[in-house]
């Protein structure tokens, strides 16, 4: 099914990536959903869609949270981060930055935990009070 929507534009691809994730995760089935977005990641590339490259690599960040393999999550995020910054979407690659802080504090990297919140906090601060609240917040949590 993806593959003729995936044809058409963008937004078509992006509905059917976000509603093939649930469908994967309810499944567990891990693999499949690996092998949709990663070719649907190379789809996007294909055509010059960098918003919905993006995407298929956020779903690919959600599936390797789901499993226990912190080294390729962590690989996802940061391929996931350098084509944010690449647009130039700093509140996306700020968000990614967030998920690296949620890994980092999983591993008890606590360092990492605290840099990459300073990261996340001064792009969320100059942009988003709202979201550097949110931030805050979350690293009090971590820090509990």
């Amino acid at each position: 099914m993806w593959a003729s929507a995936a044809g058409t534009r963008s937004r078509s691809s992006d509905r059917i990536s976000r509603s093939c994730w649930p469908r994967a995760q309810n499944e567990r089935n891990f693999q499949r959903a690996t092998n949709l977005f990663s070719r649907l990641s190379v789809h996007h590339k294909s055509r010059g869609n960098q918003e919905g490259q993006t995407a298929a690599w956020h779903q690919l960040e959600m599936i390797t949270e789901e499993q226990p393999d912190f080294a390729t999550t962590e690989q996802w995020y940061r391929i996931s981060v350098a084509i944010k910054e690449k647009q130039g979407n700093k509140h996306r690659a700020a968000s990614s930055h967030g998920q690296l802080k949620q890994l980092a504090a999983l591993q008890k990297h606590y360092e990492q935990t605290g840099q990459w919140f300073i990261k996340v906090h001064t792009v969320f601060y100059e942009a988003d009070p709202h979201f550097a609240e949110l931030s805050t917040r979350d690293f009090v949590r971590l820090c509990e």
